[in-house]
């Protein structure tokens, strides 16, 4: 019964959260009050969804000879018991295409993750040589480009670099920038970037996937909004950065180059309402719950996916007791 049940609860736990957990995460005001609990919820509901659908093909691939041996290998339960417990009627059939699912799912995934970071890698190197020929270090700590475009952005990775062009120090009083820059050196700290290539791969990866396709999606929105506001959290005077995102909106703004991350480039507008707003403040508490929540969220898929194991396993030691 649980060789059925597994699958189909996996199947409806993915629809369930890719609906209704995007719902509730866009409704709710605590997100953007503490916008790095705000990544984490996000960055959970994805992956639970994402791990239940690649478990769906895991438990349905499991009476393959070379996974069900792997699997009694690792649990010491009988292969034959194994199995028994994860053979669905549908026969083998099902079971081989599903494993050919999770194969290409699993190429799929390498591929783009490989692809992204080597573009990443070139395109971070292209930029540390133009900055080398084109700029110039401040004492400060930022390089500064001679540039008509207002423009403040970092390039994260093994060497970063925060840029500031020469349009930017125009626009910005000394206190602005200084907000900015603190702006932009949480980002390099948080390493941010990671954050949104991963959401960035697993769009592309499971963009095929209706299910997950709109879900991908909007947490890949959510959470380069979200990045940017707890940056924002790390200037001294929220209304001072307020007015320097003003002052860098107003002066026409190119996005920062790739794979830089710019302090103007995303949600400028609620990122000023939010920095001149008087919100609530945040507690241990709530900090609590979000991060139990989370992992509750990710345990589930697991869990359902190993209920026939557990059930084999209690079934052995029932056995061992009568």
């Amino acid at each position: 019964m649980l060789a059925v049940l597994a699958p189909l609860s996996l199947l409806a736990f993915a629809v369930l959260a890719a609906t209704a957990g995007p719902r509730l995460l866009l409704r709710a005001r605590w997100v953007q009050r503490a916008p790095g609990w705000g990544v984490l919820a996000w960055q959970g509901l994805a992956g639970s969804v994402v791990v239940a659908v690649a478990l769906l093909g895991v438990t349905l691939a499991v009476p393959l000879p070379p996974v069900a041996a792997g699997l009694s290998w690792l649990t010491g339960i009988p292969t034959t018991t194994v199995v028994a417990h994860y053979l669905t009627p549908a026969g083998p059939e099902v079971a081989a295409l599903a494993g050919l699912a999770v194969l290409a799912l699993a190429v799929r995934l390498t591929w783009l993750a490989t692809t992204a970071v080597l573009g990443t890698v070139r395109a971070r190197r292209d930029q540390h040589d133009a900055l080398r020929l084109l700029g110039h270090e401040h004492a400060d700590g930022y390089v500064v480009l001679d540039h008509p475009v207002p423009l403040v952005y970092c390039l994260p990775g093994l060497h970063p670099r925060i840029v500031v062009t020469t349009a930017a120090r125009d626009a910005l009083t000394p206190h602005e920038l200084t907000q900015v820059l603190a702006h932009e050196r949480r980002h390099l700290g948080s390493r941010h970037d990671v954050a949104l290539t991963v959401a960035g791969v697993l769009r592309r990866a499971f963009a095929p996937v209706p299910l997950l396709r709109t879900l991908l999606a909007t947490a890949q929105e959510q959470v380069a909004v979200l990045v940017e506001m707890q940056a924002d959290d790390a200037a001294r005077d929220p209304r001072g950065l307020a007015r320097a995102l003003v002052a860098l909106a107003c002066g026409a703004p190119a996005p920062a180059p790739h794979p830089g991350l710019a302090a103007g480039d995303v949600a400028a507008l609620a990122r000023v309402r939010r920095l001149t707003g008087d919100d609530a403040g945040w507690s241990h508490p709530r900090s609590a719950a979000v991060g139990s929540a989370t992992a509750a969220v990710l345990a589930v898929p697991v869990v359902l996916a190993a209920a026939p194991l557990i059930e084999m396993v209690l079934s052995g030691c029932r056995a061992m007791l009568t």
